[in-house]
């Protein structure tokens, strides 16, 4: 039994993803325990982009009776800073996820040589409290 409760962990999980030289998309589906009920990649894009739609992430996440997510890209290109779009997928997803009740906890771009966290960063609280606010 693997349990995922760290950016570390997730990033351990995936990290073949900075391998590839095409951008592929990956969700790592959670128990409430935080332990870890099935991975897949649910989308595959080109060198630099990967087109990505809401209800095929959360697709996969009903499928598997998720209570939470850990959403994962690769940048062949090396960079691993979120480009606008990663940001505006993210905030779309937290969204989506709120809705559904399934939360996304976090949201990891992996090249080659490292990884960047969202969650790490700050920015999936602060999403998550901005949201509460709107409501």
């Amino acid at each position: 039994m693997q349990i995922i409760n760290s950016s570390r962990k997730a990033y351990l999980t995936l990290q073949n993803l900075g391998q590839l030289e095409v951008e592929e998309f990956w969700i790592l589906a959670l128990h409430s325990n935080k332990r870890l009920m099935g991975k897949e990649c649910v989308f595959r894009g080109t060198v630099d982009a990967c087109p990505v739609f809401p209800r095929d992430v959360f697709r996969s996440a009903c499928r598997w009776n998720a209570s939470s997510i850990i959403i994962a890209h690769n940048h062949p290109s090396g960079d691993h800073q979120p480009s606008n779009d990663d940001i505006d997928l993210t905030l779309r997803l937290i969204k989506v996820g709120n809705i559904l009740g399934i939360a996304l906890v976090d949201h990891l771009i992996i090249t080659k040589k490292r990884y960047w966290s969202f969650a790490d960063r700050g920015l999936i609280k602060i999403s998550e409290q901005n949201l509460a606010e709107h409501r």
